[in-house]
């Protein structure tokens, strides 16, 4: 839990014969990360590659097709995801998959155009309509305007974004617009000018994607019957549509489980390509390389050799004696409970550990909870949190934000445990006896516990990164950075003192020698690691002293910046009584109880959604900024097996 999951090389050779049982195996076993055979271990084995670029752009493009297809099936993902992973479905070829693509894509397409037929046509029935609602209310003679001379008119749609730019073109003309209102994305317009500007007119409608739909001037004979037949007309394409859409969600209850099949095949294939690019091979065997979590490690070979009947050679090293022979690094796969995992995405936000790193996702979980309820510590606000939490991992459509719910469902527990203990509900304090103290009635107490926290914290992140240094063996950073022996010294030190000063305690005197000293070895840390430790490589060109001490000054400053950082947890905790309070003056100036009870609920649950936002916020910067970056390196690349049986697969 508290480190990645532990890694092996595997190198596997097997028989030529054997390459595509073999691969379907590897591939369907999913944790295989694959590991690149170089030029020169090519070149001294004898080995060649098989490359299958051609093979690969193929079902990538397949891939792109099905990607964009899927977004017409959006309101099915929890079917089509449930579906495309149940059991060993049959994987499809090259020859089926474009089949199904094309057959697919023809059926969208159709209905595409079904749609935006019927689109226009409705279009073209509501302009009728406006038309004859327009120019009957008039009471013109409109077969008069058939052949003006001295006048220019038109009745048509401008697009609705080219709308405002057309009317501040029409000003610097003698002209006349009316709006008719608004069909889809265009403004319906009627618009009249002096003939002698018809040119500039047609110019300013070319700009503006303007389209012509004429005046029927013999509207007045005939306006009832020609508005009843186009009312017809109009409800006639609704439900048209109506029925176009219906059939079209048939179409896609029929096409999902295809789609997953689909979907599934070419991420297969894509795997498999990739597998076998990878390979090495002479005439009559091939060689792959890959890393793969210790705890599967004899899965594979199980596997392998089952499949192979033992012709085939499998040799797997551990990940810190390969490091030591060959300098790979091994990538990094998290290795949290269940509980853990919504966390993985915070910590994986900064970066990813690399592989001899500790994992920091034990930490930030409990940091980040402890750190919301204590800014955010109110029992019915919290409450409301949890159940919003639940409700999202309810709801299977949401699948993608349910890490995002768990830690909501989180917080909001820590929101209620400390709302308990400030003795508060929905920002109400009198209701029940706080459990630990009211943050009001001890503002001081809850800003100095807060800052004690934020030690606590700063002093945690150190120790990390002196266990990091440890495993990473750089002792030069272990003994003299400041977030190393000497850094803890100097912070601790100083912190004993300002605690004493502070309480009026006496300090023995040596104390204040400790960051004496401490802040001497920060300030020669580049110097003393080149000179005791040189393996490390890092120094080799002369260190200048002054830099060092610029360096402490700046350490110094951090840890201040850092520990005073933490009283934001206690102001948030005083802020949250105080826009509470705001909340129940503005209620207690209505006379309406009913509106005083509105005001409340709009209260609560702004306060809810803006400070509890905001407060999210505050809590992961002091993480990142004020914890991670003590021990923190974020220099790790994440795992990525071959394998498509993921739930990030699909």
């Amino acid at each position: 839990m508290f480190f990645p999951e532990r890694m092996q090389k595997a190198d596997l050779v097997i028989l030529k014969n054997e390459v595509e049982a073999v691969s379907k195996e590897v591939v369907k076993f999913g944790d295989f990360e694959m590991i690149e055979i170089g030029p020169d271990k090519l070149k001294d084995c004898l080995l060649n590659k098989t490359f299958c670029e051609a093979e690969l752009s193929k079902y990538v493009e397949y891939d792109r097709r099905i990607n964009f297809l899927l977004t017409y099936f959006e309101n099915f993902f929890p079917k089509f995801l449930s579906e495309s992973s149940e059991g060993e479905e049959d994987i499809l070829n090259a020859d089926q998959i474009e089949q199904s693509v094309k057959e697919i894509e023809t059926e969208i397409n159709q209905y595409n155009q079904q749609a935006e037929t019927l689109k226009l046509r409705k279009i073209q029935i509501e302009i009728k309509i406006r038309q004859i609602n327009y120019f009957s209310n008039m009471n013109l003679d409109l077969s008069k305007f058939k052949d003006l001379r001295y006048f220019y008119t038109g009745f048509g749609t401008v697009p609705l974004n080219s709308y405002d730019g057309f009317l501040t073109a029409l000003s610097t003309l003698p002209s006349e617009v009316h709006h008719l209102g608004d069909i889809g994305d265009d403004a319906l317009v009627f618009f009249a000018l002096p003939r002698s500007m018809k040119d500039k007119m047609d110019n300013i409608l070319k700009s503006v994607f303007y389209r012509e739909y004429g005046i029927s001037y013999d509207l007045e004979k005939n306006a009832k019957s020609k508005l009843v037949a186009y009312a017809f007309d109009l409800s006639a394409a609704q439900d048209e549509e109506i029925w176009q859409e219906r059939n079209f969600q048939k179409t896609k209850h029929k096409t999902v489980s295809i789609m997953g099949k689909m979907k599934k095949s070419v991420l297969y294939h894509i795997s498999m390509s990739n597998l076998k690019g990878e390979m090495a091979s002479t005439q009559k065997i091939m060689l792959l390389s890959g890393w793969v979590p210790s705890a599967s490690i004899t899965k594979l070979k199980r596997v392998v050799e089952k499949i192979t009947e033992n012709r085939c050679v499998f040799m797997n090293e551990k990940a810190s004696v390969v490091m030591e022979k060959e300098g790979l690094v091994p990538p990094t796969k998290f290795s949290n409970p269940w509980f853990l995992k919504p966390f993985e995405a915070l910590v994986g936000t900064f970066g990813m550990p690399n592989y001899r790193e500790i994992d920091p996702t034990p930490f930030a979980a409990i940091a980040y909870v402890l750190m919301y309820g204590a800014m955010f510590g109110d029992v019915g606000h919290g409450i409301v949190l949890a159940l919003l939490g639940l409700l999202i991992l309810s709801i299977k459509k949401m699948k993608p934000m349910h890490s995002l719910a768990a830690v909501i469902f989180y917080i909001g527990l820590s929101s209620v445990l400390f709302g308990f203990l400030y003795g508060e509900i929905f920002g109400k304090e009198e209701i029940f006896k706080p459990l630990w103290m009211s943050p009001a009635h001890h503002i001081m107490d809850i800003l100095m516990i807060a800052v004690a926290f934020g030690a606590a914290m700063i002093s945690i992140g150190i120790l990390l990164s002196i266990i990091n240094s440890i495993l990473e063996r750089n002792y030069g950073r272990l003994f003299f950075s400041p977030n190393g022996l000497a850094g803890l010294a100097f912070y601790w030190s100083l912190l004993y003192g300002a605690y004493g000063i502070i309480n009026n305690v006496s300090v023995p005197s040596f104390i204040w020698w400790i960051p004496v000293g401490a802040g001497i070895l920060i300030a020669l840390e580049k110097m003393l690691e080149g000179l005791l430790f040189p393996q490390h490589g890092e120094h080799a060109e002369p260190v200048n002293p002054v830099l060092g001490f610029v360096e402490l000054f700046e350490a110094v400053i951090s840890f201040l910046s850092n520990t005073v950082s933490f009283m934001r947890v206690g102001a948030f905790a005083l802020n949250h009584g105080a826009l509470m309070s705001v909340v129940f003056l503005i209620a207690s100036g209505m006379k309406d109880p009913i509106t005083q009870w509105i005001a409340i609920l709009i209260g609560n649950i702004f306060v809810i959604g803006v400070e509890g936002f905001i407060v999210g916020i505050q809590a992961l910067r002091l993480e990142y900024y004020e914890f991670f970056v003590k021990f923190f390196r974020a220099n790790g690349r994440a795992f990525e097996g071959v394998g498509i049986n993921k739930e990030n697969a699909l």
